[in-house]
């Protein structure tokens, strides 16, 4: 059987028969791929030698790309995350949907409290995102041109459970994702940098937010009012009126996972006269911020108000010399599920608002281990313009 398939450029191809398997055949720009029987790929145009048809590239910037007005140190407070961080002081404290065999409600919750050690990598990505568009985004007649510009580093992070003797165990946690500084608003100027993380329990997150610039004491200071506040207590809400002792396994632990933002006031360390830091609070509730879940967890877990605080500290010597570089964080969102003890939401597919809301918990200290350099890409260099 001989296929012709017409590919983006609109010229026919010919293909020779093919005896074990029919070819599949797909184009992307100028670049089509032909898999025969031999299990191997055949392109039609060699991709080291391609070239642009004429007339291509007709806009306003040359063939050669165009260099923006930023660089590396243009990322602000993302500028110190990049290296690798390692820390061995996390805790994570999350409630998870159990079933236990009973008369009448069979869905209760099983408390999971871990230890854990985490690594993160920071990256930059070595250009200016460019998001083009219009004044006022008037998409008829607008006065001019106003353009969104984006600077960012990505991260790899993977966290290991710990055992009560310090043994690292089992992968407990893997992430991908970006952080991102607005570093020109285009219409948007609600936030000045944002995290876009993705979950392999099948969520995507997005959250915004700001940063500030505070000393080691007014670090201390906030972590202690968050605290007093219970922001990030781990205590579940929307419960309704529940059975006496319905939330012991949060109080007979013999730590104290009600609070766990207690732990990094503890491991905040001694030098908090020395240090300074960039902090940065995001969150899913403002605008622009979303968690977007596959259909299995969304309907049995359903994810809202993600919440974060991290805090990048550095220590200085008397000289103003970095002595070391600290990552503190606490973060939050609420997992739904199970009804609440109301008579009215007593019912199978009741309504998020008859669900309990399970705060899903996590702090850590990480130490940086390794500094990202800038090699032959100077953190001077200008960087290059991505539309």
């Amino acid at each position: 059987i001989w296929s012709k398939v017409e590919t983006s450029r609109g010229r026919l191809h010919a293909f020779p028969p093919m005896t074990l398997q029919p070819t599949l055949l797909y184009g992307v720009g100028l670049l089509a791929v032909a898999w025969g029987n031999s299990g191997t790929p055949g392109f039609l145009q060699d991709p080291s030698t391609a070239r642009p048809q004429p007339g291509m590239l007709q806009d306003d910037m040359s063939s050669a790309g165009q260099l923006s007005d930023y660089s590396l140190g243009s990322l602000g407070p993302l500028f110190q995350l990049l290296g690798t961080w390692k820390g061995s002081m996390g805790l994570n404290v999350v409630a998870l949907p159990q079933y236990v065999p009973s008369v009448g409600a069979t869905a209760d919750f099983v408390l999971v409290t871990q230890n854990y050690t985490e690594t993160i990598t920071f990256r930059p990505i070595l250009g200016a995102v460019l998001n083009r568009g219009y004044e006022d985004a008037n998409q008829y007649d607008p006065s001019g041109q106003l353009n969104q510009t984006l600077l960012g580093v990505t991260y790899t992070l993977h966290i290991h459970q710990v055992s009560s003797d310090g043994k690292v165990g089992q992968l407990i946690h893997a992430e991908n994702g970006q952080w991102l500084h607005q570093a020109a608003d285009g219409i948007d100027t609600n936030w000045t940098v944002g995290r876009m993380a993705m979950i392999p329990h099948g969520s995507a997150v997005i959250a915004v937010g700001r940063s500030t610039t505070k000393s080691g004491a007014q670090v201390k200071e906030t972590m202690e009012a968050l605290l007093e506040s219970g922001a990030y207590s781990s205590l579940p809400q929307n419960l309704g009126i529940a059975p006496f002792g319905y939330t012991d396994p949060y109080l007979n632990s013999g730590h104290d996972i009600e609070h766990p933002i207690r732990l990094l006031i503890d491991d905040i360390g001694p030098d908090v006269m020395s240090m300074e830091a960039a902090q940065m609070d995001i969150t899913t509730s403002g605008s622009g911020g979303s968690i977007s879940m596959l259909p299995n967890p969304r309907a049995q877990v359903f994810n809202e108000a993600f919440n974060a605080s991290f805090w990048v500290e550095t220590v200085k010597d008397s000289r103003g010399r970095t002595r070391y570089q600290q990552l503190q964080y606490v973060q939050s969102v609420f997992m739904d599920f199970k009804v609440k003890f109301v008579p009215d939401c007593q019912a199978r597919n009741a309504d998020l608002d008859c669900l309990i809301k399970w705060p899903h918990v996590q702090v850590n200290t990480l130490r940086k281990v390794k500094e990202f350099g800038c090699g032959r890409h100077r953190c001077s260099d200008k960087l290059p313009e991505i539309r």
